[in-house]
């Protein structure tokens, strides 16, 4: 499942270890599974990936607060991730 995101991203590069573009960068790899995977079931008679954004909208009206706790949590272990590699920052884009 990871195996696309460690090919096309490089470890400590600008992709992986900038703060909230990571993070965001992995859940929408994440989110474009589940949809990929929900194609695969609408194929077979299964909800489709409009049903699953749908979902998704519903989680986020019922349960905001958890929500939003749930992906500071996320953000905050990719920046113990960052403080363990020791480097907070990215380096620089180079030109």
């Amino acid at each position: 499942m990871w195996w696309p995101y460690r090919r096309l991203v490089r470890h400590r590069g600008w992709l992986s270890h900038t703060p909230l573009l990571g993070t965001a960068t992995r859940l929408l790899l994440l989110l474009g599974w589940l949809l990929l995977a929900l194609v695969g079931l609408q194929a077979i008679g299964g909800p489709g990936p409009l049903w699953g954004i749908q979902q998704i909208e519903t989680l986020w009206r019922a349960y905001p607060q958890q929500l939003i706790t749930a992906l500071v949590a996320i953000e905050a272990s990719a920046w113990l991730h960052l403080l363990q590699d020791g480097d907070p920052m990215p380096p620089p884009l180079r030109r």
